[in-house]
């Protein structure tokens, strides 16, 4: 950034002493523009829209504006455990005092408050800006520096491996730890979101320095700002307790499961000889139901070619007996057939005559009536 060696000097020496934290420290840069030119139009469209933008919920803003000589970059920056309607509450007020304190400059920003706020008319964006830098601190000295600095320094390195990590819509961390003499060190850093995680762990790392070099590190709180990243701690709480840790997402409802009836239980499979025995009386119960499937099977086909078929050969018998009945032989056939009416082919006597059993060529079996005549 192009500033003056006043403003510059302004930031050394605001370095030096105790400044509230959120007092708003605002540099105006080199290039004038006039009252009533497109730039002017354009810077202030710009800025409005920023402060009234609802769709970002995140806390920062890069927009740009206009063409060529006329083109006005622009961004803004809330603290991450802003609300949205703190963070643009924050933008615009801000934005009303820079165009008020450098009513005619092209460039300007405003450090050190609730939000930074920043535009020019050159590149601005992914650019990791360390000038100007403002530090404050807390005039109280640790009563126990190399304790207090052993819990400090880890701190800070874990929140700024943390936030280099941020998306590029949020580079924010925060975090508590316990410290000596029963005190807690609350601390917060933070980088424009358009920074490389390798420019914000920069960025970053030079302003953790800052705690060292500043007052040999006795002091128990300090803010360290740039344009591009952002570093607090002290003793006290200075952020929302609910930022540190966010509540878990609610589980969805639960789905509502048809009643089924209840499974068949079988035996659960336990280490060693008990899992071995589960297996065989599983198997075993298995191979029951397999045989009696097959069993059953087996009945049914011997059932039906019992029932069903049997019969069907019993009433061609029958067919062919009922029209033997009807066939005539001569005495010397049946004399033949039923070896000369031999007594071992004689069934039996009735009152029509001597039964002969006879077999046919066919090996169909017939029975002879033999009638007796009677002198």
């Amino acid at each position: 950034m192009c500033y003056s060696n006043r403003l510059l000097l302004l930031g050394i020496v605001l370095s030096l002493h105790f400044v509230t934290p959120t007092a708003q420290q605002i540099n105006c840069g080199t290039g004038n523009y006039t009252s009533n030119s497109a730039y002017r139009a354009n810077l202030v469209g710009l800025l409005a829209s920023m402060s009234s933008n609802t769709k970002i919920d995140y806390g920062f803003y890069n927009f740009t504006a206009g063409e060529n000589s006329d083109k006005v970059n622009a961004i803004a920056l809330c603290r991450g455990d802003f609300t949205p309607d703190k963070c643009r509450s924050c933008i615009n007020s801000t934005s009303q005092s820079l165009l008020q304190s450098c009513p005619n400059q092209k460039e300007a920003i405003s450090l050190g408050g609730d939000c930074t706020v920043r535009y020019s008319n050159r590149s601005i964006f992914g650019v990791m800006e360390e000038n100007p830098m403002l530090a404050f601190y807390n005039v109280q000295n640790a009563s126990n520096v190399e304790a207090f600095n052993n819990v400090l320094r880890p701190l800070l390195d874990r929140l700024r491996n943390s936030t280099a990590r941020g998306s590029s819509t949020r580079k924010f961390a925060l975090k508590s730890e316990p410290a000596p003499d029963f005190q807690t060190i609350y601390s917060l850093m933070q980088c424009t979101p358009d920074l490389s995680s390798l420019d914000c762990n920069n960025c970053l790392l030079r302003l953790s320095g800052y705690t060292s070099s500043c007052c040999n590190g006795q002091k128990v709180g300090g803010v360290f700002v740039t344009p591009s990243c952002y570093l607090r701690y002290d003793l006290y709480s200075f952020y929302d307790p609910a930022a540190e840790s966010p509540p878990p997402s609610p589980l969805p409802p639960p789905i509502a499961q048809p009643v089924s009836p209840p499974p068949l239980q079988l035996p659960l499979p336990t280490q060693g000889k008990e899992s071995n025995s589960s297996r065989t009386t599983i198997a075993l119960v298995v191979s029951i139901v397999v045989s009696a499937v097959l069993i059953i099977c087996i009945s049914n086909f011997y059932f039906f070619y019992l029932r069903v078929k049997k019969p069907s050969e019993k009433l061609e018998s029958v067919d062919e007996i009922s029209s033997a009945d009807s066939l005539q032989f001569d005495i010397g056939t049946i004399k033949v057939a039923t070896d000369n009416f031999s007594a071992a082919n004689e069934l039996g006597k009735g009152g029509f005559g001597i039964v002969y059993k006879v077999m046919r060529p066919n090996r169909v079996v017939i029975y002879v009536i033999l009638p007796v005549i009677i002198s």
